[in-house]
């Protein structure tokens, strides 16, 4: 009978995600006005689609992600990746400025005040180790740094000999700031290093993302410097500008922000579902009037997208929208019942880290980039190694031991990496990978075995089974349930 409630809750999960990402529809691009003019107008959306969802392009809320499903279909053949991840997420400092402010004074954003990560402190990362992490990383394979936080990448101490490795590597770059990193750039403009910026943000590479949150108008002010900064230096940047929409945000906040992000030059205006810790949990707080309003902009950029502008919204900047079925009521039967998943020991693997390298201030490899250090509530980093790797394939070791350890008390339910725990396993052949993991993770779970007996038996594992898929005995047998 509890098997079968098991199953029946599986089902109903899935049939919830399935209405959710006909809502979540919103992630194919119209052509930003201001980027790449020089292409043909008929060219001009295919050439963006081809760019923003190319190995390089790094906000990664879009769960095709097919650069993390070129990394898991190597599993899927039996192998461990002799590459890298493509993406490494990272943060650079623990200083946020803003919120030194927020503390002095008790006053600022409501966004500060349910920071992901509020444990501030004036660690800035050492800059010869990140280099020799970024050598490493970029020669094994990896193709794109997402600087995120953590503290804020605008008060990073060590940019320019970062800009300098990175004008002669071929990584590409993205990060989220509060404005200050467009300081950061000024700086290096007035100080006659522009052409290293050139190179850092060349057409040679994919587009870099930078991504400006949205607190006050300082935000705004901030995108406006960047698209004059860009168009004077040609610099192959995407202006994104986010919106934490909270549980009060009103429905003309949500219009003012894309009326002044369109004024500011920015090219995509997101918005994104506020997360709060109650009940001893991280979770999402509902808005139904804001999910209404975001669901029906973001099909009407679906409509624009399709070429039917006429059914379209008035603006003329790209409208997406992270996860905003998280915003419906409705989200809380998909959370209880995954949580009910995890209250009975049968929560799904999280995949996070086979799909993307995330490393906290003290160069720790988090879990994802929710959990890569202590978050809100004090809740505990979810780390499973630290330092460089010394091959990729002791990388993945490491991850899935990450991912047999982990405690899904500490994530917070609806993630971005939610539907892609659910959809990899069955969509690219990953049924006998779960089935060891998982095996491993009750016995670990259990006492019955150690970490260092896990790795043992991870590393036979994959040596038994190195042969590509079609010869491997009964694999289609194992089954691909998670």
């Amino acid at each position: 009978m509890r098997k079968m409630h098991k199953k029946i809750n599986i089902v109903l999960i899935f049939m919830l995600m399935s209405v959710f990402a006909a809502l979540d529809a919103g992630y194919a691009l119209r052509p930003p006005s201001q980027f790449n003019e020089q292409k043909p107008r008929q060219n001009h959306f295919e050439y963006i689609m081809k760019r923003l969802t190319s190995d390089r392009f790094s906000i990664i809320d879009d769960d095709r992600n097919h650069a993390a499903e070129k990394i898991l279909k190597r599993f899927a053949e039996g192998y461990l990746p002799d590459t890298m991840p493509y993406q490494i997420q990272l943060d650079l400092t623990a200083f946020c400025p803003t919120w030194n402010r927020v503390l002095k004074t008790g006053q600022g954003s409501k966004d500060c005040r349910n920071c992901s990560f509020p444990e501030k402190s004036n660690l800035h990362v050492n800059i010869d180790v990140l280099l020799e992490l970024l050598q490493y990383f970029e020669k094994n394979g990896g193709r794109s740094v997402f600087v995120t936080g953590g503290g804020e990448p605008g008060a990073y101490k060590n940019w320019h000999d970062l800009f300098l490795f990175l004008a002669d590597s071929t990584l590409g770059l993205t990060l989220n700031t509060n404005g200050l990193f467009v300081r950061r750039l000024e700086l290096e403009y007035k100080k006659g290093y522009s052409d290293i910026l050139r190179k850092v943000f060349s057409e040679d590479k994919e587009p870099a993302v930078i991504s400006i949150s949205i607190h006050d108008e300082t935000g705004y002010r901030a995108a406006e410097k960047l698209n004059v900064l860009r168009n004077e230096l040609g610099l192959n940047i995407i202006i994104r500008n986010t919106f934490m929409v909270h549980a009060d945000t009103k429905p003309e906040e949500l219009f003012e922000f894309i009326e002044k992000s369109e004024r500011s030059g920015a090219d995509l205006a997101v918005f994104k579902p506020e997360h709060v810790f109650m009940y001893g949990e991280r979770m999402f707080n509902t808005n139904e009037q804001a999910f209404e309003i975001i669901r029906d902009l973001v099909i009407k950029q679906e409509n624009i997208n399709k070429g039917v502008p006429e059914y379209g919204h008035q603006y003329n900047i790209v409208i997406q929208a992270m996860r905003p079925n998280r915003l419906s009521g409705l989200f809380e039967n998909t959370r209880s019942m995954i949580r009910s998943l995890i209250r009975d020991g049968n929560d799904p693997l999280c995949l996070g880290p086979l799909c993307n390298f995330y490393v906290n201030s003290r160069f720790s490899w988090g879990m994802c980039c929710d959990t890569k250090d202590i978050g809100m509530g004090s809740v505990p980093a979810e780390v499973f190694g630290t330092g460089i790797p010394q091959r990729p394939e002791d990388y993945y070791i490491e991850a899935m031991w990450g991912i047999i350890k982990l405690d899904p008390q500490h994530c917070i339910t609806g993630c971005g990496f939610m539907e892609p725990n659910f959809r990899f396993p069955s969509e690219l052949k990953l049924g006998y990978l779960v089935k060891e993991l998982k095996l491993l993770r009750a016995k670990y779970r259990k006492g019955e075995m150690s970490e260092v007996e896990i790795k043992e038996r991870l590393r036979n594992f994959f040596k038994l089974t190195s042969a590509p898929v079609e010869t491997m005995p009964n694999l289609k047998n194992h089954g691909s349930s998670i």
